[in-house]
């Protein structure tokens, strides 16, 4: 007979440990959807931030100049186009030069013409 209850309790520990594994194993691809979803929409707020700044230094005029600091890789391109960590894609209104950096940044309007430079 206490042969039998040790086999009865070793199994429900068993049950028990894998149930416990697979809500370990839940919790961490949750975590993971988490990490992903935060990184997506920082690299979308640095987009739209520079995007931003784009469009205001054009739209104020020649001579205008902004300063601002990006965490993420960003690459303009002259065709309106803006790439973050070349996975975020936004546009912004204006004319610019290309650039590709990280960083303190000065964004300048020379001669109606968008130039992004590290300040």
């Amino acid at each position: 007979m206490k042969g039998q209850i040790s086999v009865e309790f070793m199994f429900a520990i068993g049950a028990l440990v894998l149930f416990f594994l697979g809500i370990l194993a839940i919790g961490a691809q949750k975590n993971t959807e988490i990490r992903n979803t935060r990184l997506q929409l920082e690299q979308e707020h640095a987009c739209a931030q520079i995007a931003h700044a784009i469009t205001q230094a054009y739209m104020s005029g020649d001579g205008t100049s902004l300063k601002m600091r990006v965490e993420r890789t960003v690459t303009v391109r002259n065709d309106t186009s803006i790439f973050v960590d070349d996975t975020v894609r936004c546009r912004y209104l204006g004319v610019s030069s290309g650039f590709n950096g990280t960083g303190l940044l000065e964004v300048r309007n020379t001669n109606n013409k968008v130039v992004i430079t590290n300040a």
